[in-house]
């Protein structure tokens, strides 16, 4: 049981479709307005210390709405490994919004996991959402971490963490990220060679 009741879960719904306005949200939800974030924040808290799925997902979903602050850091950092909840592709979603260098261990550790409840997943669209937001870093350990990825994460990772890699060694952020995602592939070319 969650501790998201019906009616919050219908009000959060609502608004999400369109089918009510964002005043009428706050009205019904009791919180005064701008307090979406924060209440979606509060939720994912909750949810965590509570183990609660539905939680996470309607905490998400108002994070994801009223907007994903660096509040949300450590919460995420938290969800995007946990095993108990079936959210993680909205989790890597909004860790990506943050473009965090404090979430590159937890993004190159969400790659290589195969949670059970992704077994249908056979392109391992989580694994290319971790490695794009790798990519948006820009640091030289987030980019490590993808040559990494491009030796362990298994064929369907390799061709998206080459183009990423391949993207930053041309148009990197910075000479430090352009000369580390070369030395990665070069790495790479190494190690396939003859």
């Amino acid at each position: 049981m969650s501790f998201v009741g019906e009616r919050e879960r219908g009000l959060i719904l609502d608004l999400l479709r369109g089918q009510i306005r964002e005043d009428e949200f706050y009205r019904g939800f009791g919180i005064k307005p701008g307090e979406g974030s924060s209440t979606g924040r509060a939720m994912l808290r909750r949810a965590l210390r509570e183990k609660d799925p539905t939680g996470v997902e309607f905490g998400l979903y108002l994070g994801h709405r009223f907007g994903i602050s660096d509040e949300y850091l450590d919460m995420l950092l938290d969800l995007a490994v946990a095993s108990w909840h079936e959210r993680h592709e909205d989790v890597i979603d909004a860790l990506a919004k943050l473009k965090a260098p404090k979430s590159v261990d937890a993004l190159f550790r969400t790659a290589l996991t195969s949670f059970p409840y992704r077994e249908y997943d056979e392109f391992n669209s989580l694994g290319m959402k971790c490695v794009r937001a790798l990519a948006a870093i820009q640091t030289k350990d987030a980019i490590a971490r993808l040559g990494d990825l491009m030796a362990s994460g298994g064929p369907n990772l390799e061709g998206e963490v080459q183009a990423q890699l391949q993207r930053i060694a041309s148009n990197g952020s910075s000479e430090v990220a352009r000369e580390t995602a070369r030395e990665m592939l070069a790495l790479r070319g190494r190690r396939i060679g003859p």
